[in-house]
C-alpha cells in the first residue's frame, strides 16, 4: 500500500512538468557573430508569459507557459538591434535567429552648466549664462556678472574692491591697460570670467596671505586657435561739428603667445575713449613742474567727456607677450594717443572777505589742450617656485600745448601754456627663496626731464606776464628685504631701503618785476622696517605689527633767492594690521597707521609762481612737518553661489602740519600763501553696500549710502577760519532681463554736501535718476532708449533741473558678421548744465556748455 501511494504521488506531481516544452537555438548578427545579452519573451496579446536572455555564446533555453495561445510569439531584442517576431512553433526544432544592426539615437538632452561654481578662492563665472542680445563686448558681459562693477573709465571691481591683475588665458598681457581687452575683444569669444581671491601673481609668495583680487579671462576654443578682431567705422553730426570715427583691433591668443595691437582715430568722443588708461599706474612720472605749473585744463561736470567737450583722438598700441617656458616670458607694450580737446563754461565763485561776507567774481572761461604721449615697455619675468626674477624697461614721452581765454567782468585775459616732459626708468626684481628664508632686492632708477613749462599770460590782447619753469630729476630706489620663517606661523621680515633724488629746477617768473627760483641740491633717505607677522596654518587669521625706522637727509639751496635747506632727522612710523578670514564668505580687516613726513625743496620757493592769469603762489620758506594717524575697519560677507553680498567700512584719521593754507582775494588777483602756523585737521567716514543677484529672474539689486566729515583750519583775507564739510549719499538700483525680449537698468541716488564756516552755512545737492530700457523685437534686431533726470543747486544759486534722452537702435547680420547701428544722443538738444562744488573756504557754480542733439550711424565688424 506504501508503494503504490508513493508511485501515484510522484505521477500526479510529474504530469505537468513533462507536458511543458522548451524552446532553445542561438542568436547571431548578420555577420554570424554570437549575440549575448539579446532578450528573448514569449508574448500572447502583447502580455509577457516568460523571458530569458542568451550567453555568451549566444545561445538560450524558454519554457513555454501553457496557458500561451495559437496567437503566441517569440521577441528577440537587443540595444542597436532591429527587433524580430516569430510565430511560436509546436516542434522542438531549435531556433537559429539573426539580427540586423540598426542606427540608434538617443532622446535630446539638456545639459545645463552651473551659472557659477565656487572652488577654494577661486569664483568661476559661466559668462554666456548672463549674457543680453545687445552685449557685444567683453566689458557689457563683465558688467552683467554679479558681485563684478565696473564704472565709467572701465576699472573692474568685485565686491567692492579694485582688481589687482587682469589676465587673459593665465598671462597678463596689458597690465593695468586692460580696457583695450575689455572693450575690443567680443562677447561671443569668451566663455568664462574666475575672480581669483587672495591673488598672489608671483609663485614663490604664493603661500601669503592677500587681501588682493585678480581677473582671469577664459577664451573659447575657436578665439585661441585663430586672429581675430573687431573693425568699426562711424559718420554722424551735432549742431557745432560733423562727427567721424574709424578704427579696428587685430588679436591673437595662444597658449605661448598673445598679441593684441588697435588703431583708432575719431571725433565723436566716445571711439577709443580711456583705453590707454593705466588703472595700475603710480605717480613715478610726475615731474617737479607739474606739482607747481600744473596744465591748464579748467573744471569737468561730472558725466561723460563727449557731452560737453570737442574731442579730437588718435591712438596706436601695440602689446604682445611670448611665453619662452613655463616659466619664462618676455612682453613689449607700446603706445601712442594724440587728443584734443575743447569745452567752455561760466562759473560764479564766492570766497569769504574780510567783511564777514562773501566776495563774488563771474568769469566765463574757454579752454583748449593738444595732447600727444607716447610710452614704451619691455617687461622679462621668469617665474619659479622658489625663485622671481623681473626687469622692466619703461620710456615716456609727453608734449602738450594748452590755452585758455576768460572774460571777467570788462577784462579779457587769454593763457597759453607749452609743456615737453619725457623719462626713463627701469625697474628690476629678485625674489629668491632657501627652506625658511626668503630673500628680495629691487632696484629702481629713473631720469624725468621737463625741459620747458611756460606759461604766457595776455590782457585785452596784449602779452602781460609770463611763467618759465624747467626741471631734471635722477631718482633711485634700492631696497632689500629678508624673510625668516620661525615655523609656519611666525615670520620675520625686515625690509630695507635706500632712496635718493638729484634736483634742478629753475623758475622765471616775468611780471611787474622779475622773480627767479634757481633750486639745486639732493635728498637721501635710509629705512629699515621690522616687520612680524603671524598667520595661522589654515590662512584664517593674520596679525602684521610694523615699525619703519628712516633717517631723512636734505640739502638743497635756492641760489636766487640766497636760501638753504640742510636738514637731518631720525622718525619712526607704525603699522598694524588684523585680517580675519573665519571662512570663504567672510573678511574682518582692521588697519591703523601713523606716518610722519616733512617738506622737500619746494619749500624753498619763496619767489612767486604763476598759475594762471589770476593766481599766484608763494611758499613761506618754512619747511613742513607733517603727521597723519589713521585707523580703518572694514567688514565683507559674501555668497557667490546664492550672489548676496555685504561691506561696511568705517574710518577716522587725524593730521598735523606746521603749515597753514591761505588765500588773499583782491578785485583781480588771487594769492595763495602758506603760513607758519600749527594746525590740525580731522577726518571720518562711513560706508557700506549690499548686492543681491536672483538668477532665476536675471535680476540684480544693489543699495549702498556714505556719510564724510572733514574739519579743518585756513587763512583767508588775514583772518583764522574753520571749516567744516560733511555729506552723505544714498543710492540704489535694479538692473533686470526678466524674459530674452526685454531688460531694463534703474538708479536712484541723492547725495547732499554742506559746508559751515564763522558766519555762513551753505549747502548743494543732486537728485540723479537713471532708466535704461531695451528692447529685443527679433534676434537681431534691438532697440534701446536712456533717461536721465538731475535736480541739483545749491543754497547760493538755486536749483534746475535737466533731462538727457538718448536712443539707440541695432541690427546685425548673421552672415558676415556685421552691426548697423545707429545712436541718436541728447535728443531734447540740452545746451546747458549746472552744479555746485566745494574747494577749501570757496564755493564755486559752475554752467558748461552742452554739445547738443547727437545723431551718429556706425558700421561693425566682428
Amino acid at each position: 500500500m506504501r508503494f503504490t501511494t508513493i508511485f501515484l504521488l510522484l505521477t500526479l506531481y510529474s504530469s505537468p512538468v513533462l507536458a511543458q516544452r522548451h524552446i532553445e537555438g542561438k542568436v547571431t548578427d548578420t555577420e554570424g557573430k554570437a549575440l549575448a545579452s539579446v532578450l528573448i519573451a514569449i508574448m500572447d496579446e502583447g502580455k509577457t508569459l516568460s523571458f530569458t536572455r542568451s550567453d555568451e555564446k549566444g545561445k538560450y533555453k524558454c519554457i513555454v507557459p501553457q496557458n500561451v495561445s495559437e496567437a503566441g510569439e517569440l521577441l528577440f531584442r537587443k540595444a542597436n538591434y532591429k527587433d524580430c517576431k516569430l510565430r511560436l512553433s509546436k516542434s522542438h526544432t531549435p531556433q537559429f535567429i539573426e539580427l540586423e544592426r540598426k542606427q540608434y539615437f538617443l532622446k535630446e538632452a539638456v545639459v545645463k552648466i552651473p551659472p557659477v561654481k565656487a572652488i577654494g578662492d577661486t569664483v568661476k563665472y559661466n559668462f554666456k549664462t548672463f549674457l543680453q542680445s545687445g552685449d557685444h563686448s567683453l566689458e557689457d558681459g563683465l558688467k552683467r556678472l554679479p558681485g563684478i562693477n565696473v564704472d565709467e573709465k572701465g576699472t573692474i571691481s568685485y565686491m567692492g574692491k579694485n582688481i589687482h591683475q587682469f589676465y587673459i588665458e593665465g598671462l597678463n598681457l596689458l597690465d593695468g591697460k586692460y580696457n583695450l581687452a575689455t572693450r575690443n575683444i567680443s562677447s561671443k569669444q569668451v566663455t568664462g570670467v574666475e575672480v581669483l581671491q587672495h591673488h598672489q601673481p608671483n609663485k614663490v609668495d604664493k603661500k601669503e596671505m592677500t587681501d588682493n583680487v585678480a581677473l582671469n579671462i577664459k577664451l573659447a576654443s575657436k578665439a585661441r586657435l585663430k586672429p581675430f578682431g573687431t573693425y568699426e567705422a562711424r559718420l554722424g553730426f551735432h549742431p557745432d561739428n560733423v562727427l567721424y570715427g574709424a578704427g579696428g583691433t587685430a588679436m591673437l591668443f595662444r597658449k605661448n603667445f598673445q598679441m593684441l595691437s588697435t588703431l583708432k582715430l575719431a571725433n565723436d568722443g566716445r571711439m577709443g575713449s580711456n583705453e590707454l588708461y593705466d588703472h595700475f599706474s603710480s605717480a613715478r612720472w610726475a615731474t617737479s613742474t607739474d606739482k607747481i605749473l600744473p596744465l591748464l585744463s579748467g573744471s569737468k561736470p561730472p558725466m561723460q567727456k563727449a557731452r560737453f567737450m570737442d574731442i579730437n583722438n588718435e591712438m596706436f598700441s601695440v602689446n604682445t607677450l611670448h611665453k619662452l617656458t613655463e616659466d619664462n616670458q618676455i612682453k613689449v607694450n607700446a603706445n601712442y594717443s594724440h587728443q584734443h580737446q575743447k569745452n567752455n563754461y561760466d562759473v560764479v565763485s564766492f570766497y569769504p572777505s574780510d567783511q564777514q561776507d562773501l566776495y563774488v567774481s563771474a568769469e566765463q572761461f574757454d579752454f583748449m589742450q593738444n595732447e600727444h604721449r607716447t610710452d614704451m615697455k619691455l617687461n622679462f619675468r621668469s617665474d619659479k617656485e622658489q625663485r622671481l626674477i623681473e626687469n622692466e624697461l619703461a620710456l615716456r614721452g609727453q608734449f602738450v600745448d594748452a590755452n585758455s581765454s576768460v572774460l571777467d567782468a570788462d577784462d579779457s585775459y587769454f593763457s597759453k601754456q607749452n609743456k615737453n616732459s619725457f623719462g626713463i626708468l627701469n625697474n628690476f626684481k629678485l625674489i629668491h627663496k632657501v627652506n625658511k628664508w626668503k630673500y628680495q632686492t629691487e632696484s629702481i632708477l629713473q631720469y624725468s626731464d621737463t625741459p620747458d613749462n611756460t606759461l604766457d599770460i595776455y590782457h585785452q590782447e596784449v602779452r602781460g606776464n609770463q611763467q618759465k619753469l624747467r626741471s631734471h630729476t635722477f631718482q633711485t630706489e634700492e631696497s632689500f628685504t629678508t624673510d625668516y620663517q620661525f615655523f609656519k606661523e611666525l615670520s620675520l621680515s625686515i625690509p630695507l631701503k635706500y632712496t635718493a633724488n638729484i634736483n634742478r629746477l629753475h623758475s622765471k617768473w616775468m611780471g611787474d618785476s622779475i622773480a627767479i627760483n634757481g633750486l639745486q641740491g639732493h635728498d637721501m633717505c635710509f629705512s629699515a622696517s621690522p616687520k612680524i607677522e603671524y598667520q595661522t596654518q589654515n590662512r584664517k587669521f593674520q596679525t602684521t605689527l610694523s615699525v619703519p625706522l628712516h633717517l631723512l637727509i636734505q640739502k638743497y639751496r635756492n641760489t636766487a633767492q640766497n636760501s638753504k635747506l640742510s636738514f637731518t632727522k631720525a622718525y619712526a612710523n607704525l603699522y598694524a594690521q588684523l585680517y580675519y578670514v573665519p571662512n570663504g564668505n567672510i573678511e574682518w580687516k582692521a588697519v591703523t597707521y601713523l606716518n610722519h613726513s616733512y617738506g622737500d625743496m619746494m619749500d624753498l620757493l619763496t619767489g612767486p609762481i604763476q598759475t594762471d592769469y589770476q593766481t599766484i603762489r608763494t611758499r613761506s620758506g618754512i619747511f613742513g612737518k607733517y603727521k597723519n594717524s589713521t585707523t580703518n575697519f572694514s567688514f565683507d560677507w559674501q555668497e557667490p553661489m546664492y550672489f548676496w553680498h555685504f561691506t561696511a567700512d568705517a574710518s577716522y584719521g587725524r593730521s598735523f602740519s606746521n603749515t597753514m593754507k591761505g588765500q588773499e582775494i583782491s578785485n583781480s588777483d588771487h594769492l595763495l600763501t602758506e603760513n607758519a602756523v600749527d594746525n590740525t585737521s580731522d577726518k571720518f567716514s562711513l560706508s557700506s553696500a549690499l548686492s543681491k543677484y536672483f538668477l532665476s529672474w536675471k535680476t540684480s539689486v544693489t543699495a549702498n549710502a556714505s556719510y564724510h566729515f572733514r574739519k579743518s583750519q585756513s587763512i583767508g583775507q588775514q583772518r583764522m577760519i574753520t571749516t567744516r564739510t560733511d555729506g552723505y549719499l544714498f543710492r540704489g538700483g535694479i538692473s533686470t532681463n526678466p524674459i530674452e525680449q526685454f531688460s531694463a537698468n534703474y538708479q536712484i541716488s541723492y547725495a547732499r554736501d554742506r559746508m559751515r564756516q564763522e558766519h555762513s552755512k551753505t549747502h548743494a545737492d543732486q537728485w540723479r535718476q537713471y532708466l535704461k530700457l531695451t528692447y529685443t523685437p527679433l534676434p537681431r534686431w534691438n532697440i534701446s532708449t536712456t533717461t536721465e533726470w538731475q535736480r541739483n543747486g545749491s543754497t547760493l544759486n538755486g536749483h534746475r533741473s535737466f533731462v538727457f534722452l538718448d536712443a539707440a537702435t541695432e541690427y546685425k547680420l548673421k552672415k558676415p558678421q556685421v552691426r548697423f547701428r545707429l545712436d541718436m544722443n541728447n535728443l531734447l538738444n540740452l545746451r546747458s548744465y549746472r552744479y555746485t562744488i566745494y574747494d577749501g573756504l570757496n564755493t564755486y557754480n559752475f554752467q558748461h556748455r552742452l554739445n547738443g542733439c547727437e545723431i551718429l550711424f556706425s558700421v561693425i565688424f566682428q
